[in-house]
């Protein structure tokens, strides 16, 4: 079978460059050609601005959430990828020019790195795909197909005038530059959305040395497997994992981790240089405490609901119910809990429903005794949500006092997330920064995935 994809695969490769390159590459000038690549190029773009209404976040990452509320939400990326694709499909359309069709042949092939670096971000990873989640692996194959057309329809716009070798000169060069501006740019995209903890967090690392020269990787992995600290870290956890996750500046970066619910738990990073052998350590394992300045953090995409989070990877996760209203996180010694629950109200999306669902959150708390309000302040908003309120105070429980946060988004489709935390008093200012961090990395789109600053 493996053989049959690979004989239709250069098959159908050979037939189109046959079919294709003596037509519009090589043929004598003919404005016909440049009509039809053009608008080629614009069908292509057009048919990938449709996509925008179709899923582009699977369900099985916490979709689905179409294009254009991606779009809506404020997503740099992919606001930048359809801006490029207008500008394109607006030049293709008026232009006649020589001029603006390669700018609008450069904007389209400026589209597809950002679309590339938009995807990547928004669904890292590998996993399954069904016929509902096809739209940005379509939109992707379109984009490709628009580039082979718009560097035809550059090159018909090349052949069609009088030679001028200094702008064709000026034109070769500003090409290979743009490209490798772009190539440079897509890929620090990339590693700025992947790279791990990077140096500037070594403030509290520890040092060994082992003398020795090391060239390879295994030999930078078994150094680092026998470090005492790892030996100990391996005999507790059966299933950690030490592998080379990177190179950089002449160093191997080792990852030593475990995957547990489907999450990376990091125990550290380790600096193996290739030239001394010296092994560095990212975090001081012994100075690690509850307060997560030094845990990894995870991304949590509730599966139902489409809302994502972050919290520190040593806190306990309860998301037993996923479907259900609430998920919780609790701190590893239960002084502190983030939560986020999932209502639906449906007079929201009638036009004088909010000031009556406000009137009940408000009825609300002045009726559960347990809470003391310090400050309440609520208000209406655009876009899709409808409105918001944040309040805080005290709470008191089983002879025990809190203080609490809480925040709840009102969307005019009817739904509504309210995140909050609670912390014991004593551990107020233990856990304040944390849960702060938590609270202003919620994003119940669940389309903005940046780590908190805590985190870095």
């Amino acid at each position: 079978m493996h053989i049959v994809r690979i004989v239709v695969f250069w098959s159908a490769f050979i037939i189109a460059c046959g079919v294709l390159l003596p037509r519009y590459y090589a043929a004598r000038q003919s404005t016909h050609r440049i009509a039809e690549l053009r608008i080629t190029t614009l069908a292509t773009e057009l048919l990938v601005l449709l996509s925008l209404v179709l899923p582009w976040i699977p369900k099985s990452r916490g979709g689905p959430v179409t294009g254009l509320s991606l779009m809506m939400s404020g997503d740099g990326l992919v606001i930048a990828t359809v801006l490029c694709i207008c500008t394109a499909l607006l030049l293709f359309v008026i232009a006649r020019t020589s001029l603006f069709l390669k700018i609008a042949s450069a904007a389209h092939l400026l589209a597809t790195p950002l679309f590339f670096a938009a995807i990547l971000r928004l669904a890292p990873g590998t996993f399954a795909m069904t016929l509902a989640d096809i739209a940005p692996v379509v939109a992707v194959l379109l984009l490709l197909c628009g580039d082979v057309t718009a560097l035809f329809l550059w090159h018909r716009l090349q052949r069609e005038k009088t030679i001028d070798w200094t702008a064709r000169s000026i034109t070769i060069a500003g090409s290979v530059a743009l490209s490798v501006l772009l190539v440079v740019g897509f890929f620090s995209v990339m590693k700025l959305n992947s790279a791990p903890p990077t140096s500037d967090r070594m403030d509290a690392a520890t040092t060994s040395s082992v003398h020795g020269v090391f060239p390879s990787a295994d030999d930078a992995v078994n150094i680092v497997r026998k470090l005492p600290a790892v030996i100990n870290y391996v005999e507790r956890v059966p299933g950690a994992i030490i592998n080379v996750d990177h190179e950089e500046d002449n160093t191997y970066v080792i990852h030593v981790y475990e995957v547990t619910s489907g999450h990376t738990a990091t125990f550290n990073w380790y600096m193996v240089d290739r030239t001394t052998g010296e092994v560095t350590a990212m975090f001081d394992i012994s100075s690690l405490d509850v307060t997560a300045q030094q845990d990894e953090w995870v991304l949590y995409r509730n599966p139902s609901h489409g809302y994502t989070f972050w919290y520190p990877s040593r806190w306990i996760l309860d998301a037993t119910d996923e479907a259900g209203p609430t998920v919780r996180v609790n701190a590893p010694d239960e002084d502190a809990t983030f939560a986020v629950s999932s209502l639906v109200d449906e007079r929201l999306t009638q036009k004088s429903g909010l000031d009556a669902v406000f009137a009940d959150i408000r009825a609300g708390f002045a009726q559960d005794k347990r809470y003391v309000i310090a400050d309440y302040e609520q208000g209406a908003e655009t876009g899709l949500l409808a409105g918001v309120y944040i309040t805080h105070g005290g709470f008191a429980d089983g002879g025990v006092e809190y203080r609490f946060k809480e925040m709840g988004i009102l969307l005019r489709d009817g739904r509504i997330f309210v995140k909050s935390v609670h912390v014991e008093k004593p551990s107020v200012s233990l856990y304040s920064n944390i849960l702060d961090e938590m609270m202003s990395a919620f994003d119940p789109f669940g389309t903005k995935s940046e780590k908190p600053k805590m985190a870095w």
